[in-house]
């Protein structure tokens, strides 16, 4: 298994669900029906995006030291992964 790889698709993933947060962080004051949709649409892009995150972290198991960021857990418990 390619480690280096899958630590280069953690950091692309890592950062596009922080862009996807800050989007949904400035569409939640908008209250008209179409940047709500574009919200929700984020939304769901921002949890596949999380869900993918954590398939790679178990993918790379064998190298993470120390504890999960709370967020990953927050989503684990959720999701009941």
């Amino acid at each position: 298994m390619d480690y280096a790889r899958i630590s280069e698709v953690l950091h692309e993933l890592r950062q596009e669900r922080e862009q996807h947060s800050t989007v949904i962080g400035a569409l939640q004051s908008e209250t008209n029906l179409g940047a709500r949709k574009l919200l929700d649409n984020y939304m769901q892009r921002r949890d596949t995006i999380d869900a993918a995150v954590i398939a790679m972290d178990n993918l790379a198991g064998g190298k993470r030291r120390g504890r999960r960021p709370g967020w990953i857990e927050e989503i684990r418990q959720k999701h009941g992964a």
